[in-house]
């Protein structure tokens, strides 16, 4: 269902002078861009519409989920002055309950010569994931890296459920580095539990981390270590 969009009270600019009569738009921004849903709590957007040549209150922004039902051209080029933030906020704010996935931001404006300028921008709504009780241990010349890979229980009985059948990849940090690098990857069972055992690789840190999908959010562990 779509969800329309109201400017914020107080954040609807007036342009100065006399604007162009045909509405442009050059561009259309979400924050957060990239909105992770918990179990519990709540996500609320800002959509800003920087436009010019707009008819009174006439920017309207509606989201709603999968793609774009038409194509519009590309945003208008950065050129030129009269360009104005237009701020929306949604009545509500996105919970568990909506639906993952892509989400399209449609925005209108109405010039004062009555025609439209419509630009569309894009989000992926994406629900939590977790890394639990993430161990490290050595053995010898061999490292074992185990913990638990929850979600957001898809079917609202719980707050988390194990997400099973997912990979995890295993990286490590050489002392003194920043870079985290890809040594294996292990798989959760049916309880979302991974253990995976690889090679000792000198002093440094071990994490684990879920790089994510379309509905799910990427996760990180914290490092562990170091071993010597």
């Amino acid at each position: 269902m779509p969800i329309p969009l109201e400017p914020v009270p107080g954040e609807t600019p007036i342009p100065p002078g006399v604007p162009p009569r045909e509405a442009q738009i050059r561009s259309v921004t979400v924050r957060p861009g990239d909105p992770v849903i918990r179990a519990k709590g709540a996500v609320r957007l800002v959509v800003d519409v920087v436009a010019r040549g707009v008819a009174g209150d006439g920017v309207r922004v509606v989201v709603e989920h999968g793609k774009a039902r038409t194509a519009a051209p590309e945003g208008a080029a950065a050129t030129g002055s009269g360009w104005e933030t237009w701020r929306f906020m949604p009545a509500t704010a996105f919970t568990r309950w909506y639906p993952t996935g892509l989400w399209t931001v449609t925005a209108t404006a109405r010039g004062a010569d009555g025609r439209t300028a419509v630009a569309h921008t894009t989000f992926r709504l994406r629900h939590d994931t977790l890394l639990e009780g993430v161990d490290t241990q050595r053995h010898d010349r061999r490292v074992s890296v185990s913990g638990t890979l929850l979600r957001v229980d898809p079917k609202g009985r719980l707050d988390y459920r194990p997400y099973r059948s997912q990979d995890v990849q295993i990286e490590f940090r050489r002392r003194g580095s920043s870079e985290w690098k890809v040594v294996d990857t292990a798989t959760t069972d049916d309880y979302g539990w991974f253990r995976e055992s690889v090679r000792f690789h000198g002093g440094g840190q071990w994490r684990a981390q879920f790089a994510g999908t379309d509905d799910y959010a990427p996760e990180a562990s914290s490092g562990k270590g170091p071993f010597h």
